[in-house]
């Protein structure tokens, strides 16, 4: 250790230069190494609750506005079903469930509006080829 004053090189534990009679100031301290902490993980998106409050809002604009608007519906349904993915190793054992019925609530706010589309052009093709086939046949 050198003298903070003078830059004398000190002996072991000394607390004041023998050269210039400066007290040193951390004579007795010596380099240690920082403790590493392990860093405490939070959920990134939020308070558990708030995000299922968020996912279940979510899957029922899904479903029922999905039903109008099918685009909204497979967006939300989309959205929901990613949130899930997101919170779902944060969830405790007692959200869970809460946790299924949210999945099953986008799913169904996906497929639903999907199969309205479906069964829609079916109708529209039965209606109009059998009035195609009645005018013309």
């Amino acid at each position: 250790m050198y003298c903070q004053n003078c830059g004398t090189l000190l002996n072991g534990g000394a607390t004041v230069c023998p050269v210039c009679g400066t007290q040193q100031a951390n004579a007795q301290a010596q380099y240690q190494q920082p403790q590493y902490q392990q860093p405490m993980y939070q959920n990134p998106v939020g308070s558990v609750e708030a995000e299922m409050n968020n996912i279940h809002t979510l899957g029922l604009v899904a479903l029922i506005v999905g039903i109008f608007v099918p685009l909204v519906g497979y967006i939300c349904g989309a959205i929901g079903l990613s949130k899930i993915g997101k919170i779902k190793s944060f969830a405790t054992p007692a959200q869970q469930p809460g946790l299924k019925k949210d999945k099953t609530l986008c799913i169904l706010g996906i497929v639903i509006p999907a199969a309205l589309r479906v069964l829609g052009i079916v109708l529209y093709i039965v209606v109009f080829s059998s009035m195609y086939y009645t005018m013309y046949s």
